[in-house]
């Protein structure tokens, strides 16, 4: 096909016209993250805004997001309790998601009581608490003011508990006997009634990984990766419980414990 000077001229400013939507495009996607679903383009911006909007609606209360994890997920948190960190997952297309603002209450309940058995320890601890949410969408539970009791009441019908993971430095190793450990094992099952407990032993240079990870994500749950990592590099004492009690014995502890204390890694 042959142009005229005028045509040519034509179809020139129509592809300059044509980069410069395309580099304005790309403007934006690197100022603020843009996904396009079907035929609708929503950002970052719009994703917050709906989570927002649609936990007040949920529970009647103010919440802030902190982290946007991709185009559909969240961290947010109550404006009157920044810490209380919880994942949100928001479909903006069908104006529907779900959220785990009452797991994170329940848990940040379980904490409280595990660092009440710890008052007195000046050594570094981290707790997390893994809060199983209702299977059917139905059974949600609104009410921000339910206990432990009355959640695990809510739970009993589908078989699934919470359960607590405890990273305690290995200065505890040096600081307290096994005897000593396996108190403070036993007084947190009784206390939180607890189904199963795992216990890690991290050394300093993790104590800031976990630490970091956890000012930005409610749970380990939320980084599979980091969850690998620690598995590796360390072996870790875990066992289920049974109506307060745990199923670990004095002895099978102090032998898990002996063999943890004689790693190389520790030394």
């Amino acid at each position: 096909m042959i142009f005229t000077e005028s045509e040519n001229a034509r179809v020139r400013k129509n592809i300059i016209h044509h980069l410069f939507s395309i580099a304005a495009l790309c403007a934006v996607v690197f100022t603020n993250t843009i996904w396009l679903t079907g035929c609708v383009i929503y950002d970052s911006k719009d994703l917050a805004k709906f989570a927002k909007e649609q936990l007040y609606e949920k529970y009647g209360e103010e919440f802030e997001v902190k982290t946007i994890m991709d185009s559909h997920r969240t961290i947010a948190y109550p404006v009157n309790d920044p810490d209380l960190l919880f994942e949100v997952y928001s479909l903006i297309e069908t104006r529907g998601g779900k959220d785990d603002y009452i797991q994170s209450i329940i848990g940040d309940q379980y904490k409280k009581i595990v660092e009440k058995t710890f008052a007195d320890v000046n050594l570094y601890f981290y707790i997390d608490v893994d809060v199983p949410s209702i299977p059917f969408k139905e059974k949600e539970i609104k009410n921000t003011n339910i206990t432990i009791e009355e959640y695990n009441d809510e739970m009993s019908a589908y078989s699934i508990h919470p359960t607590i993971v405890l990273y305690l430095s290995s200065d505890f190793l040096d600081c307290y006997s096994n005897e000593e450990l396996y108190s403070y094992i036993q007084s947190i099952v009784s206390d939180t009634n607890l189904d199963y407990l795992r216990i890690d032993f991290i050394l300093l240079e993790d104590e800031k990984t976990v630490e970091e990870y956890y000012s930005e994500y409610p749970s380990l749950s939320c980084n599979s990766s980091l969850i690998g990592f620690l598995d590796e590099k360390y072996e870790r004492v875990a066992q289920g419980a049974e109506q307060g009690i745990w199923k670990m014995s004095i002895d099978e502890f102090n032998q898990k414990m002996e063999e943890i204390r004689e790693d190389e890694l520790y030394r």
